[in-house]
């Protein structure tokens, strides 16, 4: 039986996006036997108490028990039923322990319990620290903080984007660290952009002050400011502060001025757990300006490539229900 237990556990999370609900339905038609088993797996996922202690040893135990049973590909035994849906739903309570939920983990250098968040394409997530500071992670995030925070400062590292709403504690200064770029607070609210894979860093500063310290330089910013800090080219460079285009998503609004097809492009694969390729690699550079709330990302793709007079189309190579959807964007005429 094919089962993705991405999917699934997305769809019982009710996080999945309209792509996944499209392939799940299709999962769901394939085979009479994944209606059951999902029919199944949502009685005893809506049984489970989602903070329960006991409920994840129970499930961690009798997956070690159970877990050859379903992974050993050369055993041509078939397993009922019954039987396969109980070490079904042990697994999926723990996939989703791990799928976009918290992670524990020792750091040995500072010998401290440290607590890790992370969120995939297509999730956004909140989290309340200890200290009652709220942060929003927006999509392919991750918060990584302590247990307990030292009694002089509040240290954290992250990379990502969210939005953060800092508890006041003067004695205490909130710290993040993020790819080379040190922010430093005591209580404001503030969006910080820092992926790992992105050249840049930016803040933007809705309340409070901030100090952000980097490539050799520090800034502080007061209210209604912005800033970036870009590693490739070793600039730091004021951002006009437009809350639209740079908090939108906490509103689920997407939002380009100027944007490169590539910058996108990029957004885009990150919201709607996608993979967008050219045809030629120059369309990258192609800029757009537009402004989608709530919209399909069919509807979004339309808009996008007609504005330039392109063209896209999706790429059928999903062998397996887990493969991400691929979408190619051309110029017509090349086509013909």
């Amino acid at each position: 039986m094919n089962i993705d237990w991405r999917l699934i556990t997305k769809i019982l999370n009710e996080n999945a996006s309209e792509e996944d609900q499209i392939r799940f339905q299709k999962w769901l038609g394939s085979d009479p036997k994944h209606r059951e088993l999902y029919t199944e797996l949502k009685e005893r996922w809506d049984q489970q108490e989602p903070n329960s202690d006991l409920n994840t040893k129970i499930a961690y135990a009798d997956f070690l028990r159970k877990r050859d049973q379903l992974a050993a590909p050369k055993q041509t035994k078939v397993l009922p039923l019954r039987r396969f849906i109980n070490i079904a739903a042990a697994i999926l309570i723990l996939f989703s322990l791990s799928y976009g939920a918290f992670y524990y983990y020792h750091d040995t250098a500072k010998d401290i319990e440290m607590l890790m968040v992370a969120t995939e394409a297509g999730q956004r997530r909140t989290v309340i620290l200890a200290d009652g500071t709220e942060v929003m992670l927006n999509v392919e995030s991750k918060l990584s903080f302590p247990k307990s925070f030292d009694p002089k400062e509040r240290r954290i590292s992250f990379e990502g984007e969210a939005f953060f709403r800092v508890a006041k504690d003067p004695k205490k200064p909130f710290i993040i660290e993020s790819n080379e770029i040190q922010t430093k607070v005591l209580g404001t609210e503030f969006n910080l952009n820092s992926y790992k894979n992105d050249s840049s860093t930016t803040l933007t500063l809705v309340e409070g002050s901030v100090a952000i310290s980097g490539l050799g330089t520090e800034e502080i910013l007061q209210p209604q400011e912005a800033i970036n800090f870009n590693s490739k080219t070793g600039k730091v460079s004021a951002v006009a502060y437009q809350p639209e285009l740079l908090t939108g998503w906490m509103d689920n609004i997407l939002s380009f001025e100027n944007t490169s097809l590539g910058a996108v492009a990029l957004k885009l694969e990150r919201k709607y757990d996608i993979q967008i390729e050219f045809a030629d690699p120059s369309l990258k550079e192609e800029k757009i300006t537009g402004r989608f709330e709530s919209q399909s990302l069919s509807v979004i793709l339309h808009s996008i490539t007609q504005l330039r007079k392109l063209d896209f189309e999706s790429i059928e190579e999903q062998e397996n229900y887990d493969d991400k959807l691929k979408v190619l964007i051309y110029k017509p005429q090349s086509r013909q």
